[in-house]
């Protein structure tokens, strides 16, 4: 996945780009289920390079939240059943 990187048991993920809101909080959520296939211990999200909507609030931040903690969780799920189907 582009702007994904791994470094020892951490992931690094720095997009760039315009974006609306929706759509970053989307690449987030995929970018935290593709690290996790990779295996790290936890991903560290730099959105600093990405434009196009103002500083979310109360609400936004929630659902981002949530979305991106559902995403890490799906990801260990899915990495732990393919484990035990091993």
């Amino acid at each position: 996945m582009k702007d994904l990187e791994q470094r020892g048991s951490r992931a690094f993920y720095r997009p760039t780009g315009t974006v609306g809101f929706e759509e970053g909080v989307r690449m987030v959520a995929d970018a935290i289920r593709a690290a996790r296939d990779l295996g790290p211990s936890d991903i560290l999200v730099d959105t600093t390079g990405v434009a196009g909507f103002g500083s979310p609030g109360a609400f936004d931040r929630y659902e981002m939240g949530e979305k991106d903690a559902l995403a890490w969780l799906d990801a260990r799920l899915r990495r732990t059943n393919a484990t035990r189907e091993r």
